[in-house]
């Protein structure tokens, strides 16, 4: 397996690890291919005999920045989220607070909605049982008037038939008086 090296930048030698470097060609510093012509993508490391790998210098001081940088940015982050809780934990303490109190003077509310509706519905019950006593009491006077006005018009009726009768029975006396006897028996 070939793989390629590069030593001081600009010689590229190829490289089998079974059989150690073979030849060497000398290429532009921007330039890498590979024995067959085609562009290589060549390690930035160098590659030593033992397999071990050696990073530029500038490398190291890039890491170094980048870790340097990040760990300040961590830092940074850790403060201003500490920050942030610390001015938002009373926040979220009253506000706890806060759904608690509307919690109880919702459960008061609704245990004196309770207390109401069972006032109204004694009160409904007891106008209803008043109502219902006060129909009955109405019904029973209005039946006795109905009976008193039907017994009054009975005995009006029966006066009345009684008087037709009287004034018929009255008058055929005086028209038999009148008459004379022979002509009672004819009429």
């Amino acid at each position: 397996m070939e793989a390629l090296c590069v030593v001081e930048g600009s010689v590229t030698k190829r490289f089998d690890k079974e059989a150690g470097c073979h030849s060497s060609e000398h290429f532009d510093a921007g330039e890498r291919q590979n024995a067959d012509g085609r562009e290589a993508s060549a390690p930035r490391a160098r590659e030593r005999r033992g397999g071990e790998m050696h990073f530029p210098e500038w490398w190291y001081w890039m890491s170094m920045v980048a870790f340097a940088i990040g760990s300040v940015a961590l830092l940074v982050s850790g403060v201003v989220f500490g920050s942030l809780v610390s001015r938002l934990l009373p926040l979220l303490t009253e506000t706890h607070q806060q759904v608690q109190d509307l919690g109880d003077l919702a459960s008061n509310t609704v245990g004196r909605a309770a207390d109401t509706m069972e006032l109204v519905e004694m009160r409904a019950s007891q106008t209803m049982g008043q109502a219902a006593q006060a129909g009955k009491t109405l019904s029973q006077r209005a039946l006795s008037v109905g009976t008193t006005l039907a017994g009054a018009y009975m005995v009006v009726r029966f006066i009345q038939t009684v008087r037709r009768q009287w004034s018929g029975v009255q008058a055929k006396r005086r028209s038999s008086r009148s008459r004379g006897w022979w002509r009672r028996k004819n009429d």
